[in-house]
């Protein structure tokens, strides 16, 4: 496998590959690899003649510069994932040889025809632009054949498939397909996720909860009279809910009785599992993200959950067609996941 780090030589390995007839699969990443990307890269060396994956955390996609700073970087340990399943190059530029100054300090502009308007869109103003902005530069610079995006980012999807198809129009990126894979979850069902390494476990036990509300509602949505209104405020009111851990809720099994199953204690006197309202943060700081109007704070906070249609991304009254897509704060950490209706 080889390693790459600037745009001139990555066109030159490029035109290589094209002159030798080759077909191209790509996988843009922001790095800190995980199995979720493993299998959009295997995937990928499947179907092509050669693989190419980028490693780039994108500038100008964050408009929180702590959460850019916070993002975590392990090149060495993403080579060495990528080596052993097959990837043939890997495209790992800095910020500065993968864009000008005036790029950098700039908004770069695109019609997304409403898309970028709502969910994450709404919340993180700009984002989309630095998502367009990078992976059209990816197009221009690797032409595959076929790109490959997990479907967890699901917005962010379907803003590259608008992209695409009116770049065909204008013949930008020739026949390129967009490829989309399924999330890859845990064992436990929570969403694979490089943000999930900034997660303490007692965090990711907590964070169980969206995911499995997010499959309880497709039982919900199957209940005589079940409105998208009602169960889009019933997930909502449910991950709000989610109890903060406690020793006999996080599966840690207490020496001193045999009850070896996580369920409570009798002898216990916290018997609900429910936070003491007096301290309900595990280290007595409070979380200004994670604050219901009462002023105390939740383990899980749902920044926003929408059932919309998967094509428009606007809300809908029918669950045909129709996707949840949720952002759940979990201590400082912003985590996504979705759900498909039918």
């Amino acid at each position: 496998m080889q390693i790459i780090t600037t745009k001139k030589e990555l066109m030159a390995t490029v035109l290589a590959c094209k002159n030798a007839s080759k077909t191209i699969g790509l996988v843009p990443t922001m790095g800190a690899l995980h199995e979720g990307h493993a299998s959009l890269v295997r995937r990928a060396v499947n179907e092509n003649n050669v693989c190419f994956v980028s490693v780039f955390v994108n500038p100008t996609q964050f408009n929180n510069k702590e959460d850019l700073a916070k993002y975590p970087r392990n090149i060495r340990r993403d080579a060495e994932l990528l080596s052993s399943i097959g990837a043939d190059f890997v495209f790992a530029p800095t910020p500065e040889e993968m864009y000008s100054a005036e790029e950098m300090n700039s908004t770069f502009s695109f019609d997304f025809n409403g898309l970028d308007q709502v969910m994450e869109g709404k919340m993180r103003p700009g984002h989309f632009n630095g998502v367009v902005q990078v992976v059209s530069r990816l197009f221009y610079l690797v032409k595959p054949d076929k790109a490959y995006f997990g479907e967890k980012d699901f917005q962010q999807l379907a803003i590259i498939h608008y992209m695409v198809e009116r770049s065909e129009l204008a013949g930008t990126f020739g026949h390129l397909q967009i490829v989309d894979c399924p999330i890859v979850r845990e064992p436990s069902g929570l969403a694979l996720s490089s943000r999930n390494e900034r997660l303490s476990e007692e965090e990711k036990h907590t964070a169980l909860a969206i995911s499995k509300t997010l499959f309880d509602s497709l039982q919900w949505a199957k209940e005589p009279g079940a409105t998208v209104a009602q169960v889009q405020q019933r997930v909502i009111d449910t991950i709000n809910a989610t109890p903060f851990p406690t020793p006999h809720n996080h599966c840690t099994p207490n020496p001193q009785d045999n009850n070896n199953d996580c369920t409570l204690n009798p002898q216990d006197n916290n018997k609900d599992c429910t936070p003491n309202p007096q301290n309900n943060n595990n280290d007595g700081t409070p979380n200004p993200q994670n604050n219901n109007n009462d002023g105390n704070k939740r383990a899980l906070e749902v920044e926003y959950y929408e059932i919309v249609d998967r094509k428009t991304l606007l809300p809908t009254d029918t669950f045909t067609n129709a996707i949840g897509c949720v952002t759940v704060y979990c201590g400082p950490v912003r985590l996504i996941d979705n759900i498909q209706y039918n």
